[in-house]
């Protein structure tokens, strides 16, 4: 009785919980493979919260992108979509991803959104940044050739003279 009890229980329990404990557990492939059998969105979310938790964020990511292709409207994909992009400085896909989820109203949307324009930011100061170092980098190097020409014509002169 006891068995029959326990064995279905264990039926009962989601799949969700049991990727869950064996992520607990340290268990990463074997959560990702029972991830990996459950269908439909939450089975894209699932590998994709298990990637995420192994430490794998661009795999995570691209299990998001792979899920939206199914499941366009999911709002936990976009979610984690928005959050991954973010992690990864990709502002442009997590504002995609963000403004998603504003258009149907999802409480995070405008933290989303925020945390996308940070990285879009950052990411403009980083060009401009590099841009200006080219530029002090090609003065520097016309200068040096500059000094050197008239360096080394000087150099002629004083020593003909010896």
């Amino acid at each position: 009785m006891i068995g029959v009890l326990l064995f279905t229980a264990l039926l009962a329990q989601a799949p969700g919980d049991d990727v869950a404990n064996l992520v607990r557990q340290g268990s990463f492939v074997e959560a990702l493979q029972v991830a990996e059998g459950v269908s439909g969105a939450e089975g894209a979310f699932l590998v994709t919260w298990t990637r995420h938790q192994a430490g794998d964020l661009t795999g995570a990511l691209d299990s998001v992108r792979a899920g939206l292709v199914d499941h366009p409207d999911d709002e936990r994909l976009l979610e984690q979509g928005a959050w991954l992009a973010t992690s990864l400085l990709l502002g442009e896909e997590a504002t995609g991803y963000a403004e998603r989820l504003s258009a149907v109203g999802h409480s995070s949307s405008s933290d989303l959104l925020g945390e996308a324009a940070v990285v879009l930011d950052a990411a403009s100061e980083v060009k401009d940044s590099t841009r200006r170092a080219w530029w002090v980098l090609v003065i520097a190097g016309a200068a040096l050739c500059v000094l050197g020409v008239y360096g080394s014509s000087g150099d002629a002169g004083v020593r003909g003279t010896s």
